[in-house]
């Protein structure tokens, strides 16, 4: 009435109200009638009619007969109408009295409840302490139990409507919720207790969910109330909680149930738990939404305390269940209701109670109330002991899923998932089924991100250890859920399922768990799944493969379930997966499984039983086997069922037993004459037996195995079949391995057919021994076996002929060589004889020689006399084979390559030095032979071809390459005699980029890590290698020369191998010179520290080294001053002797560049030498006075000069440096010593050797007569050494002199000298005469000396030639360096 009297005249719908609804007799009515009323005058729609409709309200409450009942709705009406007013209006004040004593008189609660919902608005009228003043007197009537209910409820109701009014501030502010609290916790005062509770309703009546944070506050003091023993405070606590749970918030409900649950659980006190249940009873009246998420916590709680020790807790949980089952409202579970309620308080009724259930058809949604009551039975159901409940109630719940709200069951999804995770793992089928689709319908309601744990928890299960139970249960379940998700899942689900399926290096549970997956997921997917058949069969047939039995028995699971939903639908894809595992697979066991499945899905479509066994084989099956092979014709076309059975005939002579047993199980079943239906399969049983003699070894034999039965079936008759589809087969490139493999086993069971078949088959059998193929190369040659033992050695000779006529042609053919090859495996030997000529006659085919050695090297090692030269040739003929002919070489030796390198050094060829240093790079071991090489090599690289010497050089270098480190130091000793013998320059080794390479592995590893003796023959050898090669060939090479000497150096070293060592570097600085720039400070401190070595020819060789170490020196005053300073610090005679000796070389290879204080210095060391007690120093510091003078300036030349006249009567050291000035610069010395030098010479001659020296130098390098003769005379002196140094110097003279003057002076001395008693004054005089008479050149020079001779002279010569002087002509000439006796040597 109120809605639609908002569209009309609000004055006679008023009246109406007035005149009769008010007075009504029924009280329902009358109540009904002022609530609509007051709602209408509280719309906006009496704002134009306000002065009458207050008019009218007024005459009817100033009326004489008015009721009570008229005069409580007539203010109802006008406190609604007054809050249209302004708030100033006296008609409001007046009108909020009359409502807020209408509040305390009327009785009826809905009334009351509607002028309070009109009063908040009027509560703006009241000033602060008019407020004050009502609010006090209306709390103290709240609290005061002698008033009268209705008149406690009305003061309540006002306070509540202050509140709303002025705001809900005010219960703090006017202390009213703290005046609350004290009130429900005043154990004293019962009508207080209630007053608060009556305080508290209407509060939350007119707040609502403003109060409720006072509400979570007063939670426990309300439920004490429960308890309370005034039965006036527990009904206020009833309707108090009512009206709460009414109106409660979600927020307020998770605020408050926990509170509750916990008094429920933590309460000792039964009151307190009866309290706690009541409270909890009263949620039942919670809005749907707010009941719907309090009920999962709530009935389980409740179910709990039914179990209760005391009847009052026990039975207010039961009327709490009751309660909640009252306001249930799904229409079909509402006949179930009292069956659900008894099984839920006894569990023994759970089972007629799942009866009720499953006999009840629902087709209704349930809501919250309901599902509350359901499910917890449910739960209880599947962990029933008996495996019938268990699959009833899984049953019932994917019922109850498909018509429950999502947000009501994700609720209840963790207390069902315990129990159904139990029942997914069950021993039983049906229940594991029943559960997988409770699965699917929940996850079908909740959507798969609210199933994501119980997804994980699927997946972590499939792949777990365990019984295969669970891992099937829980395979099952997850396909049912991702059925649930749609079949798009499929698209990221199979590539997935079938990666981890598939995967070998995956734990064996997780591809068992993966493979139940594929069992289950085509009937979850149903008609959907067929797409995706092919993607899964890889990984079930490999998994029937499988080593673990769990995984092939799952791999057969989702095998035959697969045949027994997609046998019809999807035959195109299943029989060639079975086709493959039957035919092409190398595992026996997908083989075994691929027969089994293919059995089961041929008798499906043939309509066979396939009971036929051998144990049952008396049982009729549906078809005979002749309408089976039509039917089957029908299903898949005669050529697939033609290649089937073929497999299927090959699959009978498997290698495994289970295979044979299978495949004839399954081939009985369908054929009644084997041998017509063979025939019929001939053309489709051969391609494929091709097929199989063209794969690996199990399968060529099981390939014959089935030729064989095909033989045993068919007799005779079956070789002329065969050959002329062999013969069509060699055609193809294809299929020409196969038939040749055919073809071989053919003509192995038949001699006499072999025979009559070889002049037919050779042809092809020969023009496949050069085909691009090498497997089918192999083949032909294999094939050639039995025409071999039937015919004889003439087919592979005739063959082999062919082949080489082919090279002749073609000589780079690499499929005639190969075949070649092939043919003379295993026939070498015998063919050998019959081959070899034509091979090594020209031209020599040098490849096919390769292929020969290859297959017979043992039986060529007889033949190398015969086949090196032909190598050789070759190697001549074509220079690029050299390579190929040395790999032909080392085949034929084997492990013995003396033979070969010794029949190549035979061959005096340079191709053969070629070849032989490519057959050394190849050839092992050669550790045996090395030291017999060495010597040859060494001297082919002094031959006078290049080819030759670099051919040489290429052998040396393989050779010692060829050998490990420990082996090349004893070679150095071989090596240094071998280079010792040659003559300088060796042409092998002054070769550009390449020198002294190929040595100096060797002779480095000798140096570096041989012993005593390696060490001294490399280091001699090396220097040997640097004499005889040139300064151009050597400088690549010479950090790897340098370096290596200069350490070796460092170690310890025997004398001998350390003055070989400077030896050689002395002869490199000699013939390398500025190359060795680099090298210098590490050179210097060596050759200086060797320079005081206590082993006299380490000296000597670090001296020679030295000096032309200065000539490289771009300071050589530094090393002069070094050699001083090594000289002061000395006290040993013997090595000042040749540090003197060192510094002389110094002074002469620096020259002028040694500045002159440097020059200074050194005269002042030299003057202490001078001075010496040994002899040998003092002469050679005389000597390095003399060399040092004859390269100064002419100041410190004639100073040098004129001290030494000055002081040679006294110092015969003097006579000794001037007889070095001289020698050095005698030009230079005779102008600037003049005449003094000469007198002084001449003065001292008689007595002083070095004065004859001096002389002789000096005549030497001028003409002069009369010192000629002075010299001359000296060689008759009574002193012996002074006569052996004059007789010493006559020769070179002698050589010298062409004038008659001078041959005059001498002849007579000479002859004279011959007389001398002293011998060796004797032979000197006798080689000069020979010199100066040119004896050697014959007599020509004797006859124009004669005439100017007297003639007693002339007598004696001719006496002294006759006699002794044809003789010494045969004798070597002096050298000149034996005159100066400081000159040392070793």
């Amino acid at each position: 009435m109120a809605a639609v009297a908002k569209k009309v005249d609000p004055t006679p719908v008023l009246l109406m109200c007035v005149e009769g609804g008010f007075e009504d007799r029924n009280e329902t009515v009358r109540a009904a009638m002022v609530t609509a009323a007051v709602q209408w005058l509280d719309s906006d729609a009496v704002q134009g009619q306000l002065t009458q409709l207050l008019a009218l309200l007024e005459k009817h409450l100033k009326g004489d007969n008015a009721s009570d009942q008229l005069r409580l709705g007539c203010v109802a009406c006008l406190g609604s109408l007054a809050g249209h007013l302004p708030a100033d209006d006296e008609r409001v004040r007046a009108a909020l009295a009359q409502l807020f004593t209408a509040l305390l008189t009327v009785n009826d609660v809905r009334v009351q409840e509607s002028m309070a919902t009109v009063a908040p608005r009027l509560m703006a009228s009241l000033d602060d302490k008019k407020l004050d003043q009502e609010l006090k007197r209306f709390e103290e009537l709240v609290y005061n139990g002698d008033n009268p209910l209705h008149k406690r409820r009305g003061a309540a109701l006002a306070v509540a409507a202050a509140v709303k009014g002025k705001g809900v501030a005010l219960l703090k502010n006017a202390a009213i919720s703290q005046r609350i609290t004290d009130a429900l916790d005043d154990r004293k005062r019962s009508a207080r207790r209630q007053g608060a509770l009556l305080l508290v309703r209407a509060l939350h009546l007119l707040l609502g969910r403003l109060l409720e944070p006072y509400v979570v506050s007063w939670a426990s003091s309300l439920m004490h109330c429960f308890s309370d023993p005034t039965r006036e405070v527990r009904d206020a606590a009833d309707e108090c909680t009512r009206t709460l749970m009414a109106q409660l918030s979600p927020h307020g409900v998770k605020l408050t149930l926990p509170k509750l649950l916990e008094a429920l659980v933590k309460e000792d006190s039964w009151r307190a738990k009866k309290a706690a249940v009541d409270m909890l009873s009263a949620m039942a009246f919670l809005a749907p939404r707010q009941l719907s998420e309090c009920l999962p916590s709530l009935v389980p709680c409740l179910l709990d305390t039914l179990a209760d020790a005391h009847p009052g807790v026990a039975g207010a949980a039961a009327d709490a269940l009751k309660r909640i089952a009252a306001v249930a409202r799904a229409p079909d579970l509402q006949p179930l209701l009292p069956a659900l309620l008894d099984a839920l308080q006894q569990p023994d009724k759970t089972a007629s109670a799942l009866q009720g259930l499953m006999s009840t058809r629902l087709s209704q949604t349930l809501d919250a109330a309901a599902l509350a009551l359901l499910l917890p039975v449910l739960q209880r159901a599947l962990a029933d002991r008996s495996a019938e409940t268990r699959k009833t109630a899984a049953q019932a719940l994917a019922a109850v899923a498909g018509l429950t709200e999502a947000r009501d069951l994700q609720a209840y999804l963790e207390r069902l998932w315990t129990p159904l995770s139990g029942c997914l793992q069950d021993p039983a089928p049906e229940v594991r089924y029943a559960s997988a689709r409770s699965l699917r319908a929940m996850c079908a309601c909740l959507g798969e991100a609210e199933c994501r744990s119980i997804l994980e928890w699927l997946k972590n299960k499939l792949c777990a250890e365990g019984v295969p139970v669970d891992r099937a249960g829980a395979a099952q379940g997850l396909a049912e859920m991702m059925a649930a998700v749609g079949p798009d899942k499929l698209i990221t689900l199979v590539p997935s399922v079938v990666s981890a399926a598939g995967n070998a290096n995956l734990p064996w549970t997780v591809r068992d768990g993966y493979l139940q997956l594929l069992v289950y997921m085509p009937a979850a997917f149903g008609a959907t799944f067929a797409d995706y058949l092919d993607a899964s069969l890889a990984p079930i047939l490999r998994g029937l493969a499988d080593e673990n039995e769990c995984v092939r028995e799952s791999a057969m699971l989702a095998a035959q379930r697969i045949i027994v939903l997609f046998a019809d639908k999807a035959v195109q894809l299943l029989l060639p997966a079975l086709e493959k595992g039957l035919v092409d697979s190398d595992n026996w066991r997908i083989r075994a499984a691929s027969v089994q499945l293919l059995g089961d899905l041929l008798f499906r479509l043939a309509g066979v039983s396939g009971r036929g066994t051998t144990e049952a084989a008396d049982e009729a099956d549906t078809a005979t086997p002749e309408l089976s092979l039509e039917k089957l014709s029908d299903s898949l076309g005669p050529q697939r069922r033609d290649r089937i059975m073929a497999g299927l005939f090959i699959a009978r002579q498997d290698l495994a037993p289970h295979v044979r047993s299978s495949a004839g199980h399954t081939w009985k079943s369908l054929v009644a004459n084997t041998a017509r239906v063979l025939r019929e399969l001939l053309p489709a049983l051969f391609p494929v037996l091709l097929e199989m003699l063209a794969a690996d070894k199990e399968r060529q034999e099981l390939a014959e195995r089935t030729l064989d039965e095909l033989q045993r079936r068919l007799g005779d008759r079956v070789l002329p079949e065969l050959l002329p589809l062999a013969e069509k087969a060699l055609g193809h490139p294809k299929t020409k391995r196969a038939a040749l493999a055919a073809l071989t086993h053919a003509l192995s069971t038949s001699k006499e057919y072999a025979l009559a078949l070889a002049d037919r088959l050779l042809p092809p059998i020969t023009t496949a021994l050069a085909d691009p193929d090498v497997e089918v190369r192999a083949a032909a040659a294999l094939c050639l076996d039995p025409l071999q033992r039937a015919v004889g050695p003439r087919v592979a000779e005739e063959c082999a002929h062919k082949l080489l006529a082919l090279l002749a042609v073609k000589p780079d053919d690499e499929c005639a060589l190969d075949g070649l090859r092939q043919l003379l495996s295993g026939r070498a030997k015998v063919m050998l004889p019959s081959l070899l000529p034509a091979l090594t006659t020209s031209p020599v085919r040098a490849n096919a020689l390769l292929v020969l050695a290859e297959v017979c090297k043992d039986a060529l090692q007889r033949h190398l006399a015969r086949l090196a030269p032909a190598l050789v040739d070759a190697v001549r003929a074509k220079p690029d084979d050299v390579a190929l002919c040395a790999q032909v070489l080392v085949l034929a030796c084997g492990d013995e390559p003396r033979s070969g390198s010794q029949e190549l050094l035979r061959v005096a060829r340079p191709e053969a030095v070629t070849l032989l240093a490519a057959f050394l790079q190849r050839a092992r071991p050669l550790d045996d032979i090395a030291s017999e090489l060495l010597p040859p090599l060494v001297h082919l690289l002094a031959n006078e071809q290049q080819q030759a010497q670099e051919g040489a050089w290429e052998a040396i270098k393989a050779l010692l390459a060829a050998l490990s480190p420990p082996q090349l130091p004893p070679l150095a000793t071989t090596l240094r005699h071998s280079l010792r013998n040659a003559r300088a320059p060796l042409p092998g080794l002054c070769l550009l980029k390449r020198g002294v390479g190929c040595l100096l592995p060797a002779l480095r590893e000798a140096l570096m890590n041989g012993d005593a003796e390696a060490r001294e023959a490399a280091a001699a050898a090396l220097g040997e290698a640097v004499r005889l090669s040139s300064p151009e060939a050597l400088r690549p090479d010479v950090l790897n020369l340098t370096g290596p000497l200069i350490r070796a150096l460092g170690d310890r070293l025997s004398p001998r191998a350390r003055a070989a060592v400077l030896a050689t570097l002395s002869s490199l600085l000699d013939r390398l010179g500025p190359a060795l720039k680099p090298f210098l400070p590490q050179l210097q401190t060596s050759l200086l520290k060797a320079a005081i070595d206590p082993a006299r020819n380490v000296r000597l060789q670090a001296a020679a080294a030295l000096r032309g170490l200065t000539g490289l020196h771009p300071r050589p005053e530094s090393l002069a001053a070094e050699l001083c300073n090594a000289l002061k610090s000395s006290t040993d005679a013997a090595i000042k002797h040749t540090v003197l000796w060192a510094l002389r070389g110094a002074i002469e290879a620096a020259g002028d560049r040694l500045p002159a204080a440097a020059r200074n210095t050194v005269s002042e060391v030299l003057k202490a030498a001078l001075a010496d007690a040994d002899q040998d120093v003092t002469t050679m510091a005389a000597a390095c006075v003399g060399a040092m003078a004859a390269r100064a300036d002419e100041d410190f030349l004639t100073n040098n000069i004129r001290m030494l006249c000055d002081t040679s009567p006294d110092t015969p050291s003097s006579l000794a440096a001037l007889a070095i000035l001289i020698k050095d610069a005698p030009q230079r010395a005779l102008a600037a010593g003049g005449d003094t030098l000469t007198q002084t010479l001449t003065s001292s001659i008689a007595t002083s050797a070095w004065a004859v020296r001096a002389l002789g130098f000096l005549l030497l390098a001028v003409d002069d007569d009369r010192l000629l003769a002075l010299l001359a005379k000296q060689v008759s002196n009574t002193q012996d050494h002074v006569a052996i140094v004059a007789a010493g110097f006559v020769g070179p003279l002698a050589r010298k002199a062409a004038a008659d003057s001078s041959r005059k002076a001498l002849v007579p001395a000479l002859v004279n000298g011959t007389k001398e008693r002293n011998q060796h004054v004797r032979a000197k005089c006798e080689m000069a005469l020979v010199d100066l008479l040119a004896l050697r050149g014959g007599d020509d020079t004797l006859q124009l000396v004669l005439p100017i001779l007297d003639s007693g002279m002339k007598d004696s010569l001719k006496e002294c030639v006759d006699k002794t002087l044809r003789r010494r002509a045969k004798d070597k000439q002096d050298q000149q360096d034996t005159l100066d006796p400081s000159v040392l040597s070793e």
